[in-house]
């Protein structure tokens, strides 16, 4: 009778657990990050690297101690996204398709979880996976799953803190997801220090979710105090280190094109399909309640529309009054507000029933045509919005699109093709560090092999910067002269270009050959 039973528990064990299997394996989390995956890594390796994921590799490739160095100086708010990027990098290599997967990753995650938090808002399957689909080719996490910086995770943690938080408050034990909240919101914040400002777009979630009483909010504003509480000094050393993001006041980042054309959805003619989709999200719930009805989703809209709007607006506050703080990448972590808006304006686009009485005598006909007509006005919108979104999605990855146009790699073969061993190269060391091309040369390593460096004064990782320091021109024909074959790599718009020439000609060189690419000028120098 004892094994029986015992026989008869494992088979209920195993049911069970057979039960849990089926039941994820039925759910399109599962299917929507397969998905996203594979569109994050097609043709990830194709565009070049470019100034700031030049930073990331550098960065992570530093020895530790010089790391920590420069975390003191400059960089703070990247350095816990260093260090994931320096295990990443040690174990993947630094070819661009295998460190720009993290990102690829983080995508495929963060769709994965907006579907389950579309679930856990009330949305069927198909409008569920249609949520994860639309975060995965929004513009601005098409960019980022193929671009070595810290948007994609940015966006992956902000998913996970409204995830986290809906279900603290409503399980029976919430001290676990409570405590996990706050190591997402820790690990958030380090690797991207403005994720804080979404603590009360959590709130306003947790009262969507119908939370009436106060211990949901004291538990989430007690754990959000003890988190910001621990990441108190990174904020302090992020202020004192404010002036490194002072350019960002040159740029026009806060015009009406920049946020509402670039900022999510990277250019016109589909920014506007997107706006109309988001615009009827918010105002159908609006007039549904003006008529005194309302529907289970539409509760959901204010704290959609407020995790979208609200970083973007404190930081835009904050640049105008204060301190330049804002560009289009730092509200990336609103793209899952953004693609459930787009989702909801899509399922708002109805033909009501009692539009085709007119038409048609039976109440069952009235429906079934109203559903065929709704089904095409959605369909219709959709293609449009594709055929407008597509070509913009394939420029990024074809890199006509991406990243400034950035030549680096092109740069890269013609001196891994042309270069002899010992030859001598010569940067541009007149424009700003961070375009300066030295940085070829450390994210394409293998095309710079056994040429000198003869402009280098102290490596970057010796220094408590992100950059290398170049010697002064009057020091380099000096350097140059004992090389008979010295190539020269400027930026176009840098008047670097003369400079170098008026170096190179007294000394007896000749211009042998130029290749000249959108952003750079390559040229080799002989003598005799």
């Amino acid at each position: 009778m004892q094994v029986r039973e015992e026989n008869g528990s494992s088979v209920s064990r195993c049911r069970r657990v057979g039960s849990w299997i089926r039941t994820w394996l039925s759910r399109p989390d599962w299917a929507v990050a397969i998905f996203a995956l594979l569109a994050g890594t097609w043709r990830s390796g194709v565009p070049s690297y470019w100034t700031d994921e030049a930073a990331t590799i550098m960065s992570a490739r530093r020895p530790l101690w010089s790391l920590m160095n420069m975390a003191r100086n400059v960089d703070a708010v990247h350095t816990a996204y260093y260090f994931v990027m320096r295990g990443w990098i040690a174990v993947s290599g630094g070819a661009p398709a295998a460190v720009r997967l993290s990102s690829a990753l983080a995508v495929a995650l963060g769709a994965a979880a907006l579907t389950a938090l579309a679930r856990r808002m009330g949305w069927s399957v198909p409008w569920q996976a249609a949520a994860g689909v639309a975060f995965v080719l929004l513009p601005r996490m098409f960019y980022s799953a193929a671009n070595a910086r810290s948007a994609a995770i940015e966006a992956l943690v902000a998913v996970l803190l409204m995830l986290c938080s809906l279900r603290a408050a409503r399980a029976r034990r919430p001290a676990l997801w409570w405590a996990l909240f706050a190591a997402v919101l820790l690990i958030g914040s380090a690797i991207f220090v403005f994720t804080v400002l979404l603590i009360p777009v959590c709130a306003v979630m947790l009262y969507a979710d119908g939370h009436r009483v106060r211990g949901p909010y004291l538990r989430l504003g007690g754990w959000s105090l003890g988190v910001l509480v621990v990441l108190s000094p990174l904020l302090l050393l992020a202020q004192h280190q404010k002036g490194q993001i002072e350019f960002l006041a040159g740029r026009k980042v806060l015009d009406a094109h920049q946020i509402i054309d670039v900022q999510w959805f990277r250019s016109a003619p589909f920014s506007w399909i997107a706006w109309g989709l988001i615009v009827l999200a918010v105002l159908s719930p609006a007039i549904r309640a003006v008529w005194g009805t309302t529907r289970q989703g539409d509760r959901w809209i204010a704290p959609l529309l407020c995790w979208m709007l609200l970083p973007m607006l404190i930081l835009g506050s904050v640049s105008l009054v204060y301190t330049p703080v804002f560009t289009q990448r730092y509200v990336t972590n609103s793209a899952g507000a953004v693609a459930l808006l787009l989702v909801f304006g899509v399922h708002e686009l109805r033909v009501p029933a009692r539009w085709m009485r007119g038409l048609l005598r039976r109440e069952r006909e009235c429906r079934i045509w109203g559903t065929v007509a709704t089904a095409g006005v959605r369909g219709v919108v959709v293609v449009c919005a594709l055929l407008l979104l597509i070509p913009n999605l394939v420029q990024v990855r074809e890199g006509t699109e991406m990243h400034r146009h950035a030549d680096w790699n092109r740069v890269a073969a013609v001196v891994g093709q042309y270069s002899h061993r010992g030859d001598a190269v010569l940067y541009d060391s007149v424009v700003r560090q961070s375009w300066s091309p030295r940085n070829i040369a450390h994210v394409y390593p293998s095309d710079f092999s056994g040429l000198h460096d003869v402009g280098l004064r102290t490596p970057y990782w010796k220094t408590g910067g992100l950059w290398d320091v170049s010697v002064p021109l009057s020091e380099v024909p000096a350097r140059v002269r004992p090389y008979e074959r010295v190539w020269t790599i400027q930026v176009r718009a840098s008047r670097g270009a003369a400079a170098l020439q008026d170096v190179m000609t007294p000394l007896g060189y000749s211009a042998e050959k130029t290749w000249r690419f959108s952003l750079d000028t390559v040229t080799l120098w002989t003598r005799g």
